[in-house]
């Protein structure tokens, strides 16, 4: 608890974290009413994926240790900023919010899904949830695309972490995919006998694309950056008189004036034109 205090009393609250503790007071404050009129012991945890029950928990259990999961989930997501000293999420601290605000908005669906469900509200949970994983799976391709190279958000490996660039390119293609993904599981809604087929098979298949996207954008960056290194050494070791052909300049030892006129011909220009008004302004005093 003396740490949850410091922990607060270290970050800087803004509009999503008092969202976020909203919600979680919410879900503890339904968690002791429908306690205490609820009647049967027993609660359904789980569906299959046509919407029936099949599984069922002590009541006690299911109305608190999942409010306890979201403030848990809270807790570690107002953290993660400060494990590490070096590495932090400044640069895109509003969207890591939106996206805890979304995780926190999407376990209490699920909770508040389950207690009407208990209730004997006649609704198919699949409705619910699925629509509310896609849109969870939709923010994180986002989250994704806007994350700059860190120690906790995004797929880190040995390549992703080496390079800045391929950072980007991965993450690039990662948001894409998650996003595409979101929608496409929105198919498990119309064919339930499919879940498996719309949602677990195409997210096994984009991490595998993801992975193996990286360690090619490393390796085409990697021989990009060789050859540059190459062609500087090159170019280094070509005599002076070779690199003065190739620059058009007319001396091997070309003068500072030469160099700054053939790299810069604004400058070429400018020296004329005070040349010009030097020489006018002498006839005008010889006159």
């Amino acid at each position: 608890m003396g740490f949850l205090i410091i922990l607060c009393m270290r970050h800087h609250f803004g509009r999503v974290d008092y969202l976020q503790i909203l919600i979680i007071l919410i879900v503890f404050v339904s968690s002791f009413i429908v306690y205490n009129n609820a009647t049967g012991d027993q609660f359904i945890t789980h569906w299959d994926r046509f919407g029936n029950p099949d599984s069922f928990a002590p009541k006690s259990v299911v109305l608190f240790l999942f409010p306890i999961i979201i403030l848990v989930c809270y807790t570690l997501f107002l953290l993660v900023p400060y494990i590490s000293h070096h590495d932090n999420l400044e640069d895109f601290y509003k969207t890591y919010g939106g996206f805890r605000l979304a995780m926190i908005l999407f376990l209490a669906i699920v909770y508040y899904s389950i207690i009407m469900q208990n209730f004997n509200f006649r609704l198919n949970v699949n409705y619910i949830v699925i629509p509310s994983f896609a849109a969870i799976f939709y923010y994180f391709g986002h989250v994704l695309s806007v994350s700059n190279r860190n120690h906790y958000i995004g797929f880190r490996n040995p390549w992703t972490s080496d390079s800045d660039f391929v950072w980007k390119k991965t993450h690039d293609l990662g948001g894409l995919l998650f996003k595409g993904f979101a929608v496409f599981s929105l198919l498990a809604l119309v064919f339930p006998q499919c879940f498996f087929l719309f949602i677990v098979v195409p997210l096994i298949l984009i991490i595998l694309i993801i992975i193996f996207y990286s360690r090619y954008v490393h390796t085409h960056y990697q021989r990009i950056i060789r050859e540059k290194d190459e062609h500087v050494l090159k170019l280094k070791e070509k005599p002076r008189h070779i690199l003065a052909k190739e620059l058009g300049l007319t001396s091997v030892f070309p003068a500072k004036e030469q160099i700054s006129e053939k790299t810069n011909p604004v400058n070429l220009n400018s020296s004329k034109i005070n040349k010009k008004v030097k020489k006018a302004s002498k006839n005008k005093k010889k006159k």
